[in-house]
């Protein structure tokens, strides 16, 4: 069995709006957050050999450390990193170019003889943007959480993805705007949209891919058959939400038999 809670399956927005860029990813932009966190980890990976064990970086899988590299080739790594700037680098997976092109060579494919439970989570309502656009963001009642994803929520859920090149599929599927996406597109857990946590591909090409005993489950619970649905603990599930503001959406599961 695989089991996904929240995973950004399809690409997040959050990566661009911490510093990815929209136009040249897998670039940073300058003074991003995305670019300081880059900065302190190159700074922590050269100085790891003698600093406490208790901050480890796995600067040796990067030679980077100051037995590795030299003063001027550190500067060198904090003006451009080809660490954090590459396509090998946890960033970059999350962008929605970078989903498209798994999903062209096939990756994520259910296998044989394999269960899969996808958990999916939003805390997010439809709210009014400025000039009386439709976005979302977190209720009133559980900001006033001091939720630290509070910004985060909202920028997730007014992001603007006609702004990224190359457009991201789900825009060139017929859709022409922003506007035109669903809901699930902006709905979101303050990190990850509810499209991108229920699974990879879309539900038309993965259907198309004629895999017998595939089925997708839009029920609430995460849950592979109907017996696990039936004895879900939605009392426990209630309280969740009553007590975190956060509203659980795990409608979806692959299974293949």
């Amino acid at each position: 069995m695989i089991f996904a809670v929240s995973t950004p399956f399809r690409g997040t927005q959050a990566v661009y709006i911490l510093g990815e860029r929209i136009d040249a990813a897998p670039f940073v932009r300058q003074f991003s957050v995305g670019a300081f966190l880059a900065k302190a980890v190159h700074i922590l990976s050269y100085l790891h050999p003698i600093l406490p064990r208790a901050i480890d970086f796995h600067a040796e899988s990067r030679h980077l450390s100051l037995y590795d590299i030299s003063l001027l080739s550190l500067f060198q790594q904090l003006w451009k990193s080809q660490w954090a700037e590459s396509r090998d680098a946890a960033p970059f997976d999350v962008t929605f170019q970078a989903a498209d092109e798994r999903e062209a060579r096939g990756e994520g494919e259910p296998y044989p003889e394999t269960f899969y439970r996808s958990c999916s989570a939003y805390m997010t309502q439809k709210c009014e943007g400025g000039g009386g656009r439709s976005i979302h963001c977190i209720p009133f009642q559980v900001s006033t959480m001091f939720s630290p994803f509070y910004f985060m929520a909202r920028a997730v859920g007014d992001f603007k993805f006609s702004k990224i090149q190359p457009l991201p599929s789900f825009l060139s599927e017929g859709k022409t705007s922003d506007n035109d996406l669903a809901e699930e597109y902006r709905s979101n857990d303050g990190v990850v949209p509810l499209i991108s946590q229920w699974h990879p591909f879309s539900p038309k090409p993965l259907l198309a891919l004629g895999l017998k005993g595939t089925y997708w489950s839009r029920n609430m619970g995460c849950a592979a058959t109907e017996q696990d649905i039936a004895s879900l603990p939605h009392a426990t599930l209630e309280s969740i939400i009553q007590a975190t503001g956060i509203l659980v959406d795990t409608r979806t599961m692959v299974t293949r038999h």
